[in-house]
């Protein structure tokens, strides 16, 4: 059990009600999966057209191998048995290094903007000290498409990134006078 940010322990209730406290555990594998298939798609697109010229482009050149080289050097996969809450914001935090990465050219709308606020904050309210991930992201996605910015979409941003985490931060303030 964490303290204060309870949202990925929350996420572990259902499966366990369902499965029983051994299989409940099964949410990590499918986060592990989840994981596997994002990192899979980025490195395949990466890698297109480099796979198959030769023999040493198909080893390191293929994204299947890097993903299970990526995948199984996080300590969650000798962590299957147990309540693991730290590698639930791993497909979040894939997907904010997707936007990141592939839209840098595109100009963003509100939508996209508020989706990427919306990721940043959830990844937060997984762990807060996620947040040490999360500011050079969000630094980053600001200086990327700042000239996209409009004054809504600020306010937007702001209001969908710290809603996710700011009422644990509040029950936390309440229950012990220290919002950390």
């Amino acid at each position: 059990q964490v303290w204060g940010f309870r949202l990925p322990d929350r996420l572990f209730y259902y499966f366990r009600l369902i499965l029983g406290f051994r299989f409940g555990t099964i949410l990590n594998s499918i986060v592990i999966a989840i994981a596997f298939v994002q990192i899979y798609n980025l490195l395949q697109r990466w890698m297109k057209g480099e796979y198959g010229k030769s023999v040493l482009n198909n080893v390191f050149c293929n994204p299947l191998l890097w993903s299970l080289v990526i995948v199984l050097q996080l300590d969650a996969i000798f962590m299957y048995g147990t309540y693991y809450v730290d590698v639930m914001a791993l497909p979040i935090a894939i997907e904010v290094i997707r936007i990141l990465l592939e839209e840098r050219e595109e100009e963003q709308n509100t939508s996209t903007i508020t989706y990427f606020a919306l990721l940043s904050g959830v990844w937060i309210a997984f762990k807060l000290t996620n947040i040490i991930f999360v500011v050079p992201c969000v630094l980053l996605y600001v200086y990327q498409h700042i000239k996209n910015f409009k004054i809504y979409d600020w306010g937007i941003a702001i209001v969908c990134g710290a809603f996710t985490w700011s009422d644990y931060i509040i029950y936390n303030w309440v229950s012990t006078g220290n919002p950390v």
